[in-house]
């Protein structure tokens, strides 16, 4: 195997860390993309929670929460 060369191709800065050859490093870029997806789907999860208490609290009509989610659209 191969050590990683400066600048890696996959956004990296540098070598491998540590010494990794090329496998181990793209597995262990691998599983930290996954963390970084099931964070995200957990995080968006808990903001729609979130957001439906705050509806809920405020009272709005399925009218108003559409008009505020469009306002709000990313």
């Amino acid at each position: 195997m191969r050590n990683i060369p400066q600048g890696c191709a996959l956004g990296c800065h540098g070598a491998a860390p540590l010494g990794l050859n090329a496998e181990t490093h793209l597995l262990a870029l691998r599983a930290g993309i996954r963390r970084k997806r099931l964070f995200n789907v957990r995080s968006d999860a808990t903001d729609r929670r979130i957001d439906a208490l705050v509806y809920q609290l405020y009272g709005l009509s399925d009218e108003e929460i559409r008009i505020v989610e469009e306002a709000t659209a990313k």
